[in-house]
């Protein structure tokens, strides 16, 4: 089933008249001259449920609810996430590129050997960035993770082996964080950073750090389970925030917050109660939250944004909108996944 289909010239000249809106794609931000570096920190599965939730008098996330509060920061709980059946890898997959995955294939399959636009290869290119890393918790193989390092342009990859090979007896949040803060001991500048954490991922059986809502009677056994470890997951973005300012390195880098995709409201026990919206922070984009898109939005728009943020006029800009625009429309469609099949079947940036 994966195979490359040779595009036709319609075909190629179909795509660039989709991708090539500038209107929607862009609104020619002025770039924070002190950026100079790219942080991308991906959560697993964090819904925006925990933000701002208090339970039994007692923050979930207390430090993102600090950058929401930052009127500099720039906070959206309203993203949809537009994953396929890769879940994870997919949505690695968008954020990096700004094209949707297939609906009924693994993505990552079809593109581990495609030429791809990837956002490290398109800051390299456009704003000279030296170093761009990954830190991921699991096998190098795992989901075809080590071809896709080499597809998105990495230039060095941590996962779960280097991680345990620290020192830790268990790779969790904590860990993740504690070996992303002793990687910018030895990055250069310009650099890119991409930390995928892992804890809140399913099941939810279970919990890591303190139990501050199990006494709850209110709510399920397993979403108190997920509120305990977002709690745990928060303390450890905090001690990372940290050390990007002790090093210096804070107000030089521009600092995104995602989710990998929604967490399965059916596995938190909470379907219908709550919504499977994720969270997007953006830190130092000098955006104005007047403007700004502040309604639903899709993690089509990240990649998009980003490139918007600091104003690179590279020809592809992805395939969806800038949130930064006050006339932000919905960028996923019917038409943007056939774009985007016909992009990676047929391998469309190979030169």
């Amino acid at each position: 089933m994966l195979k490359v289909t040779e595009l036709t010239p319609e075909q190629r000249d179909e795509i660039a008249t989709y991708y090539k809106n500038p209107t929607e794609r862009t609104t020619h931000h002025q770039r924070n001259p002190e950026i100079r570096n790219v942080v991308f920190i991906l959560l697993e599965s964090f819904l925006s449920a925990p933000i701002d939730l208090v339970v039994d008098g007692k923050e979930v996330t207390p430090f993102l609810n600090s950058l929401k509060r930052d009127s500099s920061v720039y906070y959206n709980g309203l993203m949809k996430s537009d994953i396929g059946c890769g879940e994870s890898g997919d949505g690695q997959f968008i954020y990096m590129n700004g094209i949707l995955p297939l609906r009924s294939k693994m993505t990552v399959g079809q593109v581990k050997n495609n030429t791809l636009p990837a956002l490290p290869i398109i800051l390299k290119k456009e704003l000279g960035t030296k170093h761009s890393e990954i830190i991921f918790p699991t096998a190098p193989n795992l989901w075809q993770q080590a071809d896709m390092n080499i597809a998105y342009g990495m230039t060095e990859a941590y996962s779960l082996e280097d991680i345990i090979a620290s020192g830790t007896h268990q790779v969790d949040d904590q860990a993740i964080f504690s070996f992303a803060s002793k990687s910018l001991d030895i990055t250069k500048e310009p650099f890119f950073s991409l930390v995928l954490s892992v804890s809140t991922h399913c099941p939810y059986d279970t919990h890591l750090g303190e139990d501050l809502f199990g006494s709850n009677k209110s709510l399920p056994k397993e979403y108190k389970n997920y509120l305990n470890t977002c709690h745990y997951t928060d303390c450890q973005i905090q001690s990372y925030f940290d050390v990007l300012k002790q090093k210096g390195l804070y107000e030089h880098s521009l600092i995104i917050i995602v989710a990998d995709h929604y967490a399965h409201l059916n596995l938190l026990n909470m379907k219908g109660q709550i919504t499977d919206h994720t969270p997007l922070f953006i830190v130092n984009g000098q955006i104005d939250n007047k403007t700004a898109c502040q309604t639903e939005c899709h993690q089509l728009d990240v990649y998009t944004t980003i490139l918007d943020i600091l104003n690179i006029n590279n020809e592809w800009k992805g395939l969806g909108h800038t949130l930064l625009s006050p006339h932000y429309q919905n960028s996923f469609s019917d038409e943007a996944l056939r774009i985007s099949e016909m992009i990676i079947e047929g391998n469309y940036f190979k030169n």
